[in-house]
């Protein structure tokens, strides 16, 4: 998320930024607590994935080797909005 530039894109509002519980827990060595509730105050939601949303991303990692867990735990509920 910071080789990205993540917190400072972040002033543009045009989207909405959701990380799934199991991204942000990994990331939590990545970053401060300051660098959280920057995030967390400008209105990203933490989202709980279903049990049926982590199979998914399970299957999906079986068929596209080259994405992390932590991919397919974000494209899994990217595809259902």
């Amino acid at each position: 998320m910071r080789k990205g530039g993540l917190p400072v894109s972040l002033r543009d509002k045009a989207y909405r930024l959701v990380m799934p519980a199991p991204v942000r827990i990994s990331e939590v060595l990545d970053f401060s607590g300051e660098h959280w509730r920057y995030l967390d105050d400008r209105g990203m939601i933490t989202l709980d994935l279903t049990p049926r949303e982590v199979a998914r991303a399970y299957v999906v990692r079986r068929q596209h080797h080259g994405l992390s867990v932590n991919d397919c735990f974000c494209l899994v509920p990217a595809k259902s909005i």
